[in-house]
């Protein structure tokens, strides 16, 4: 893969890590865009991973990323994880 490639993928994994961070934190009330989300936080996350790994000269916008990709899909685990646990104590 050419460098302007990875240039380009650095900046793909900004944009998805942003837009996934975004549509999972506002996006709470509805399932279908929080999923979104974890979606585009995920491929940031895989986009960002392959631009560290190679040769490319500007890894501070795959770095920043990775990073909004990984808190997108931390926070729609911790939500899911959460709205289970008040189903199961409106259980008790």
């Amino acid at each position: 893969m050419s460098s302007n490639d990875l240039e380009n993928l650095a900046i793909t994994s900004l944009l998805a890590g942003m837009v996934g961070a975004i549509f999972v934190l506002f996006g709470m009330q509805s399932d279908g865009i929080s999923f979104v989300g974890m979606l585009a936080g995920a491929c940031a996350v895989a986009a960002g991973v392959r631009v560290l790994r190679g040769e490319a000269s500007n890894k501070k916008l795959a770095v920043t990323g990775t990073v909004m990709g990984t808190i997108a899909v931390c926070f729609w685990i911790l939500a899911k994880i959460f709205s289970a646990a008040l189903f199961l104590l409106r259980l008790l």
